[in-house]
């Protein structure tokens, strides 16, 4: 639904975007690593492609790690401008993001299917509250990662995508349906810049509307009047 909704987000930016190249994109994924899916572009067709290939993480991820990531991604963040041309461009950086973090990463097996060991993250950083459940720390978005982007004059935008929680949940669902859920819309609230620029999404067909609310929001503040 994510992947559906950012091809939504580019043929609208792409509509926008004319001879003049108004709009540039990336677009990353993460676990507990960051992936480039696209590089900061103007070709619009070519993030389209990119984002159309995108797939989960396997091995080597399957865990979420706000703090790596986030200080992996923040020196390709470029410095926001004022809008007035391609050198001094409004910048803006949307997280979806279901808002908890696990320390595990899976590793590959023999045959190198997804399936394989979990083991801890080395660039784990604990931010409380946390709470060990079978073997596996939980906690929320820590907001003060998003700061430094914030400082680098970049409009952030969260969306909070509702995690499922399935019937029968284990230990570490259980966990984050009773001592984690109800601190995520703070914690993702605080990322944003601004209150109006955090949004939410439950049942799957509101994450294509959530998103492009998001651009809609993007849309109305990047307009340059006289």
């Amino acid at each position: 639904m994510v992947r559906s909704a950012l091809l939504d987000v580019l043929a609208r930016a792409g509509q926008l975007n004319g001879p003049t190249d108004q709009v540039r994109v990336a677009v990353y994924k993460f676990s507990n690593r960051l992936t480039v899916v696209q590089a900061p572009t103007t070709n619009l067709s070519a993030a389209t492609t990119a984002v159309r290939t995108m797939e989960l993480d396997g091995a080597g991820g399957s865990g979420t790690n706000y703090a790596a990531v986030l200080n992996d991604i923040l020196p390709q963040v470029s410095a926001g401008g004022d809008g007035s041309s391609s050198a001094s461009r409004k910048a803006y950086f949307m997280l979806l993001t279901d808002g908890i973090a696990d320390d595990v990463m899976e590793t590959a097996d023999a045959s190198s299917y997804e399936w394989g060991n979990w083991v801890p993250d080395p660039r784990w950083v604990p931010f409380q509250p946390s709470f060990l459940a079978d073997g596996e720390n939980l906690q929320g978005l820590d907001a003060s990662l998003c700061s430094p982007i914030k400082n680098k004059k970049v409009t952030v935008l969260t969306l909070n995508i509702d995690y499922v929680i399935p019937p029968n949940p284990d230990w570490r669902f259980q966990t984050i349906r009773d001592k984690l859920k109800g601190s995520i819309n703070q914690n993702m609230n605080a990322c944003a810049s601004a209150a109006n620029l955090t949004f939410n999404a439950g049942a799957p067909g509101s994450i294509k509307q959530a998103i492009n609310t998001m651009f809609d929001a993007i849309l109305a503040s990047a307009r340059l009047t006289r």
